[in-house]
């Protein structure tokens, strides 16, 4: 149907949406330019068919409406590592084949110290996805019973000694670990396995990125 309060575009509704995925091979709908007050909406139903994502908070200095953006993880990954600036919940992430979505809210006066922490936060990411074999041999060799886990603060330590950082990875467990946070020891080769391109024929591009 002819957008008639826009004045431009068409309105469609979850059939449409049901129809296009199926005929694209496709598994969801991400789409944006549109104000939603909470930064993201799922029109069809949380996780369902297509996913409304808008980042400018306080839009035009006159709506009182949050920013958003997503968050994805390559496919088979079980947990997805909370990022700076959320609260940890996992109430706002979905899963499907091609991996797990989240969406994080932001307020205008956010954006700032987020971008530091979201800066902060790449960066030990990338040092840990240009350094795993080297913590994954790490891990390997402080499992002296083999169990494939470690307790959390020697997890750290290795991970800490391992990557040449300054400071302790303790309290970083949230935004690292994700959902698997709160247990007492980590499942150090699940953790590994997580930072990785989606397609890995690019690992080469990565040191000239």
């Amino acid at each position: 149907l002819p957008n008639k309060s826009r004045g431009t575009g068409l309105m469609f509704g979850a059939d449409v949406a049901q129809k296009f995925l199926e005929r694209n091979e496709l598994g969801l709908i991400i789409r944006s330019h549109e104000q939603v007050l909470e930064g993201f909406d799922w029109p069809f139903g949380a996780g369902k068919l297509l996913a409304t994502v808008f980042s400018a908070s306080n839009y035009a200095g006159k709506t009182q409406n949050k920013g958003a953006y997503g968050l994805l993880t390559s496919a088979g990954a079980v947990s997805m590592p909370s990022t700076a600036g959320e609260s940890g919940s996992d109430a706002h992430t979905h899963g499907y084949a091609f991996g797990l979505l989240r969406f994080v809210q932001f307020e205008a006066e956010h954006i700032n110290a987020l971008k530091v922490q979201q800066r902060n936060q790449h960066l030990i990411n990338s040092l840990i996805f240009s350094r795993r074999k080297e913590l994954a041999e790490a891990y390997a060799r402080a499992d002296t019973l083999g169990k494939g886990r470690l307790p959390a603060s020697m997890w750290a330590s290795v991970t800490k000694e391992v990557l040449q950082v300054p400071f302790s990875l303790l309290p970083m467990r949230q935004q690292l670990l994700g959902s698997a946070h709160a247990s007492s020891t980590v499942d150090y080769k699940e953790f590994v396995s997580r930072f990785r391109l989606a397609r890995p024929q690019l690992d080469a591009f990565f040191p000239v990125r």
